[in-house]
């Protein structure tokens, strides 16, 4: 997953924001979104900075991907939950784990997680085996790829339900929406061949890892 990811922290805050508290300012509110929205990318961190300073896009450390961290920081969340303090960091909190489980609920269906490391190496899921074998050339060039695309349509048509407030204009709009994210999958499709050779030749991506 690539930008995908990012999706559940836009559904997450919109579902979580009704319980946000009105004394918090608008920096709390900021840092609450930057939360969200880095709680989702976290974990694929170790990617980004190999691809900076390593000059390689793939995975150098696993734990990022271990259900265990999550389960620690949800036994710290429950217990400032019941203490009924620090009402914002436990906000907080919330965020990083609805963030970084949906980070590993997206990887077990693209490409398999190590959830139990280091307890266990098994990876979990059950994506393509052509992508598991392929890495990220075969996951750019896979029709699995269009499922990145139907989840950000997800949030393009959430946004203009909420903002659109005549009826007719907000149905144009998703219809528009709805049409453009067909042709795109349509044109994608028609272009694989093609698409599979370009990447195939790109040496930075040949050997890049999910």
């Amino acid at each position: 997953m690539l930008l995908a990811h990012i999706v559940p922290a836009y559904f997450a805050v919109d579902v979580l924001k009704p319980k946000w508290s009105r004394e918090w300012g608008r920096w709390q509110r900021v840092i609450l979104w930057i939360v969200a929205i880095g709680s989702t990318i976290a974990p694929d961190s170790d990617v980004i900075i190999n691809v900076l300073t390593k000059g390689f896009a793939g995975h150098s450390t696993l734990w990022t991907h271990s259900i265990i961290p999550y389960l620690v920081l949800g036994l710290g969340c429950m217990m400032l939950k019941r203490a009924k303090r620090a009402p914002f960091l436990s906000m907080c909190i919330t965020l990083v784990l609805v963030g970084g489980l949906s980070h590993l609920v997206l990887d077990v269906i693209v490409h398999g997680t190590p959830l139990l490391y280091p307890i266990n190496l098994t990876m979990f899921g059950f994506p393509p085996r052509a992508v598991v074998e392929g890495g990220l050339v075969t996951y750019l060039t896979h029709p699995i790829l269009l499922l990145e695309l139907i989840l950000v349509g997800l949030v393009a048509a959430h946004w203009i339900a909420g903002r659109s407030q005549r009826i007719r204009s907000r149905n144009s709009w998703l219809l528009a929406l709805s049409v453009g994210i067909g042709l795109v999958a349509i044109t994608y499709c028609v272009l694989l061949p093609w698409l599979r050779i370009m990447f195939a030749n790109l040496s930075f991506l040949a050997v890049a890892r999910l």
